[in-house]
């Protein structure tokens, strides 16, 4: 199977899968399919996952990615609870092999199957003094790779660009056009004129398929944008006039107080906004919330200790005097480890605040509202 061809099946069942929910990562799923069933029978290991999606896909997603997505495997049927140890919970993969979407596959491969036979037998009938040395797998190979080349959004645009092009070799007898360009093993303009006046034939002859064409033209399109993603066509731009502004727990992990792979997850992020030359700023604000977070868990005898800065020095992945040297001069460490710049966010430099909020009402409301005080920040 071409890596194209793969490419547009796997889409095709991703927009099936998505289609009339609101939960991308469920419509992503199939991706994540053959990956697990290459687990199956082995302790599920979040590592091995995340290696194995970036060698197929080349998406760099994380342990917190991977932490949405158990539980739609779980729905799935992929994975079995083995229960917690130490708060740390273990999944088994399934061993029998993964099949919920199986169906839309074959539909869709037939479909291009049955596509690429019309396709095929239209240029024999267009050109039937020369014989086509394209096999079937080769002919659907250039029918698809023009299909990314232009906005087939929907039907009304799939007719318009192959109308255009049509009309742009400016020729009344077609029926030899393109033959020699054609037998080109490039995509060249006999290609497009030979898929463009394809096009037009299924519209008047076979709707049904002409509307199986839309179809595929649109995940097509799909397919055009990952292969963008995985090779950006303007992958060294810059973007200084980016501003970011990092959050107190995202600067913590930043600084290495939340533990050895929070750090590594944000430096991530952190190497890619660099990369743009955009500015990472941290509100002054942040900086006191983090000596709050801090204060809470080093004044917390250790064996009381929670949440990712009391368990990575449980795990002796963080050194108490550093955290110690964190709390005592935060913008310091902010400035000289991060490099982050750290602006206030007072009615003076943000003059759009409001105004009618000032600091004191806002210390009034927060001490009488109590729902801060319970469970994790992802949860509220």
């Amino acid at each position: 199977m071409t890596d194209i061809r793969r490419q547009l099946i796997t889409y095709a069942v991703a927009s099936h899968a998505v289609m009339g929910s609101q939960d991308l990562l469920t419509g992503l799923m199939p991706f994540f399919e053959p990956i697990v069933n290459e687990m199956g029978g082995e302790v599920f290991d979040p590592s091995k996952f995340i290696t194995r999606v970036k060698e197929l896909y080349d998406w760099p997603i994380n342990e917190d990615v991977v932490l949405e997505l158990i539980p739609r495997m779980q729905k799935e049927g992929w994975l079995e609870s083995l229960g917690e140890h130490q708060g740390v919970a273990a999944y088994k993969c399934k061993t029998e092999k993964l099949n919920q979407y199986d169906k839309i596959k074959i539909s869709v491969e037939n479909d291009l199957r049955e596509i690429s036979i019309l396709f095929k037998n239209f240029y024999e009938e267009l050109s039937p003094i020369r014989a086509v040395t394209f096999t079937i797998e080769e002919l659907e190979e250039i029918l698809l790779k023009w299909l990314v080349t232009f906005d087939g959004f929907d039907r009304s645009a799939v007719i318009s660009s192959a109308e255009k092009l049509l009309h742009e070799n400016n020729k009344e007898d077609n029926t030899d056009i393109g033959e020699e360009e054609f037998f080109n093993p490039s995509m060249d303009s006999g290609h497009r004129y030979i898929c463009a006046k394809f096009l037009k034939y299924l519209e008047q002859s076979n709707p049904d398929f002409f509307d199986k064409i839309v179809d595929v033209t649109s995940v097509a399109l799909l397919t055009e944008v990952v292969l963008d993603i995985q090779t950006p066509p303007d992958k060294d731009r810059i973007s200084k006039d980016l501003i970011v502004v990092f959050d107190a727990p995202l600067v913590m992990d930043a600084l290495g107080v939340s533990g050895d792979a929070s750090q590594a997850r944000v430096n991530t992020i952190i190497a890619a906004l660099k990369g743009l030359e955009a500015q990472i700023v941290v509100f002054s604000h942040s900086c006191k919330e983090m000596q709050r977070n801090l204060k809470a868990v080093l004044s917390t005898p250790v064996h009381e200790r929670h949440g990712p800065t009391g368990d990575a020095i449980k795990r002796g992945e963080l050194f108490e005097d550093y955290a110690w040297e964190v709390l005592k001069d935060t913008e310091h460490f902010i400035s000289k480890v991060t490099g982050f710049q750290i602006i206030d966010s007072d009615v003076d430099s943000y003059p759009d605040s409001h105004k009618f909020f000032p600091e004191e009402l806002y210390e009034e409301f927060y001490s009488r509202v109590n729902w801060h005080d319970h469970g994790t920040p992802s949860e509220r």
